[in-house]
């Protein structure tokens, strides 16, 4: 268990900057399980870089790297700093894609999550503790060993950016199986949304 209010300030100060026209309890419903953290899509040449992951959630499947946010960070400011202490990549440019409220029964699927797509700096990537290093193009992303919840959410993460963070709500049952997944526009700067029930 951790205490929300650690992170709190931070977040609220980026949550405010982003300007989605909700509040952030709007996702962030249960800040004691829900704990904040972030991924990013980096990209080089086309080709996006990932990562197996050797424990929970989703042991053994290829994610994006990140991890989570340490209290005073910013999302955006803690995907930098995964993103060096996990591959050894700078990342140049960044933007935000999505963030999802994540719950589950299972304490490893409970999040308020940073979703982003970035460029990294020339440098080969390091391989860390978290797990092995892969570059994939879009191509060979969609036909790997991936969790099913980052497949539907494929679309949005690596599709043309509109410049406005979608906004969705996850749920997982007692394995980590994806049940319910919705994404909603941002606010007032509202767009169809796209609900799918599993």
């Amino acid at each position: 268990m951790h205490d929300p209010q650690a992170w709190r300030p931070a977040l609220e100060r980026y949550w405010q900057g982003l300007d989605l026209g909700v509040p952030l309890e709007h996702l962030w419903q249960d800040p004691a399980r829900q704990r904040p953290s972030a991924l990013c899509y980096v990209e080089r040449d086309g080709r996006y870089l990932m990562l197996r992951r050797r424990k929970e959630p989703f042991r053994g499947l290829w994610t994006a790297p990140g991890g989570k946010v340490e209290p005073g960070e910013a999302p955006d400011e803690a995907i930098r700093r995964e993103i060096r202490e996990e591959t050894g990549l700078t990342l140049q440019r960044l933007e935000l894609r999505l963030v999802t409220a994540e719950t589950g029964p299972h304490p490893a699927y409970n999040w308020l999550l940073f979703l982003f797509r970035g460029t990294a700096a020339p440098g080969p990537p390091r391989a860390g503790v978290e797990g092995e290093l892969r570059w994939f193009t879009p191509a060979e992303l969609e036909a790997a060993p991936i969790p099913e919840v980052d497949r539907r959410l494929l679309p949005w993460l690596l599709g043309p950016a509109d410049g406005v963070p979608r906004l969705g709500t996850i749920e997982y049952g007692a394995q980590g199986e994806l049940k319910h997944l919705q994404l909603e526009p941002p606010g007032r700067k509202a767009g169809p949304a796209a609900e799918e029930n599993l």
